[in-house]
């Protein structure tokens, strides 16, 4: 997550850090990672593995266990941005 401050500066990453990576202490996962390669203003995406349908982000291990699977494989670089931006300006995740 820490190579994430390349993309919105180190303010993404911390804001990142204290809220959804909260979630990963309770939950176990076997691997965490995102890919973006960056071409004419589009981010191509991808996880630590392909999913039946997109790609693993977190592949849970363990139990309890999590897994979060992304479904868009192309999206437009500013939008992504955007995205993050709005997704670190939320609270924490809650789990009931």
């Amino acid at each position: 997550m820490n190579n994430l401050s390349s993309l919105g500066g180190a303010s993404v990453t911390d804001a990142l850090s204290r809220s959804i990576l909260r979630v990963f202490s309770a939950f176990s996962y076997a691997r965490i990672g995102w890919g973006c390669v960056l071409k004419n203003n589009t981010c191509q995406m991808s996880g630590v593995e392909p999913a039946k349908q997109g790609y693993y982000i977190v592949k849970g291990g363990g139990l309890p266990r999590i897994d979060v699977i992304g479904f868009n494989h192309r999206v437009n670089w500013q939008t992504l941005l955007q995205r993050l931006k709005s997704a670190t300006n939320i609270g924490a995740p809650v789990i009931e």
